[in-house]
Formats: C-alpha cells, structure tokens, sequence
C-alpha cells in the first residue's frame, strides 16, 4: 500500500492512512507478531494475546513514527544511512500527511512537484525545502506528540497485564519502550 500511494502520489494522506501502512510494515512483522508467537509458544490466553498484540500495536506504531522522525533529524552519527531519506522516496510518513493538510496551495503545489519525481531526479534542495517546511508549520512536532501517545498508550496497556510471572520481563518491556521513544538513532 506505502508503495502504491507513493507511486501514486497520494496526496489526501489521514493519519489513519499512515498508521495503516504503518501496522502493516511495522508493527505485525516487528514487534506485535513476534510478541504473539511468542506468547503462543508460550501458552497465552486469546485475552492476554489480544493484550500483548495492542500493546505490541501502539509500541510498533510508535517506533515507526520515532524513525520517520530520526530520517529527518538525525545525523547518523557517521553511519553511512542518508538522512532525508523518506522525502528522497516519496514515503507518505506522518509528518508528510500532517505537513500536506497545512500548507497552502502554492506549498501544496510545490511539495506534490517533488514528490512525484523519481528519487534521482529530486535535488537536494528541493527535499530540504520540503524539510524546512515540515519544520515551520509543526509537522515533526506533531509526529513526535503521535509518538508519546502511542508510548503513553503502550505503557497503559503494559500496566494492565497482570499475568507476568516475573516482574523483570514487564520492567524489561517498560524499558523497551523508554528506549524506543528516545532514541537518537
């Protein structure tokens, strides 16, 4: 779906659209399907499944988002990963949507211009224009308040599993998503 909406240069992005390509790309295949298989294994409940996939939802979602948010803010700190990296690719993120429901029509015209050139047909300017825009009108603000509610979310959902056998492993899933959310890259 991310790629066909990218091919397409889909431009009427919601937020639910992004964490819809979100929980296919992350959040099953990362962490909320690895957590229930090993809860399977494991011999879960179908309640503490469901629990463990919510929880396994809004922490993956979060993570997503925190690493749209690094492709933007990040200097890799030498590693060869080029920032910028989602305008580059055209990848509808959360900070694209939010940023393409602001803009004006001009701004929209632009940004569309952009994205809908092959990456190696994109300059650097333009991207970083699309960046700074991103930028002025609050968008990786906003992405990065989507990704304290989902650890927020993340969190409560922890708080109410009562069925670890060993406190270690939920303080280890507390860290988890500490470490998540603050990341520098």
């Amino acid at each position: 779906m991310e790629l066909s909406w990218t091919i397409d240069n889909k431009q009427d992005m919601s937020d639910e659209d992004v964490y819809f390509t979100v929980s296919g790309k992350t959040v099953y295949y990362t962490i909320a399907g690895p957590l229930r298989l090993g809860a399977i294994i494991a011999g879960a409940s179908e309640e503490q499944l469901d629990l463990l996939f919510d929880f396994g939802y809004a922490l993956g979602t979060c993570f997503q988002i925190k690493d749209d948010i690094l492709d933007l803010t990040s200097d890799f700190s030498g590693q060869k990963k080029q920032s910028l990296n989602d305008i580059y690719e055209g990848k509808r993120t959360i900070m694209l949507a939010h940023l393409m429901r602001t803009v004006n029509k001009q701004e929209l015209d632009y940004i569309n211009s952009v994205l809908q050139k092959q990456r190696n047909f994109k300059t650097q300017k333009e991207v970083e224009e699309i960046k700074r825009l991103m930028e002025f009108y609050g968008s990786i603000n906003y992405a990065k308040e989507k990704a304290e509610l989902f650890a927020g979310k993340a969190l409560e959902i922890l708080n109410g599993m009562d069925f670890f056998v060993n406190t270690k492993w939920k303080d280890l899933f507390i860290e988890m998503i500490e470490f998540i959310l603050h990341r520098t890259k």
